[in-house]
C-alpha cells in the first residue's frame, strides 16, 4: 500500500468493466530483486484494491520470467523469504493461501526455486506445522460454510 502511494511501484490501477492493473513497464524489465519483495509484502494487505494489486502484479512478474534465461527469479529468493514468513505467521486463512499460492505458481514457473527455497525451510515450514492437524474430514459432504 505505501508503495502503491508513494508511486514506487511501475503499476496503475485498471477500472471499469475489467478492473486490473496496467504495467508502465513490461514486468520483464523490471528488478525482480527489488519489486518482488515489495509484491509480496502487499499479500498482506486486505484492502481493495492494494490487495488486488499485489495478487495481480506478482503472478504477472512471475509468469513474465517464465523460460528466461538466466533466471530472473532464483536471485530475488533470498530477499522474499521475509515477506513470506510475515504472511504465512499472520495465520489468517486467506493471507496464507495467497502466499501458499505464490510460492507455489513461483516454484512451477522456475523449479530451480525450489531446489533455492530447501535452506529456508526452518523459517518456512513451522506455521506450515501448526495446520497440518486443521483436517475438516468431511467424508463426501459438502463444507458450506466456506
Amino acid at each position: 500500500r505505501k508503495h502503491f502511494e508513494r508511486g514506487d511501484l511501475p503499476i496503475t490501477m485498471r477500472h471499469g468493466a475489467t478492473p486490473g492493473i496496467e504495467w508502465k513497464v513490461e514486468p520483464e524489465r523490471l528488478d525482480y530483486v527489488h519489486h518482488l519483495p515489495m509484491f509480496f509484502d502487499g499479500l498482506l494487505e486486505k484492502m481493495e484494491p492494494f490487495s488486488t494489486i499485489a495478487t495481480v502484479g506478482l503472478r504477472d512478474m512471475i509468469n513474465a520470467a517464465r523460460g528466461k534465461e538466466p533466471s530472473l527469479l532464483r536471485p530475488a529468493i533470498p530477499v522474499i523469504i521475509v515477506p513470506i514468513r510475515r504472511c504465512l505467521q499472520t495465520r489468517d486463512n486467506v493471507t496464507m493461501a495467497r502466499a501458499i499460492n505464490m510460492i507455489q505458481l513461483l516454484i512451477r514457473t522456475d523449479p530451480g526455486c525450489g531446489e533455492l527455497l530447501v535452506p529456508y525451510y526452518r523459517q518456512l515450514l513451522p506455521t506450515f506445522n501448526l495446520f497440518k492437524a486443521n483436517n475438516a474430514n468431511l467424508g463426501d459432504g459438502i463444507d458450506y460454510a466456506q
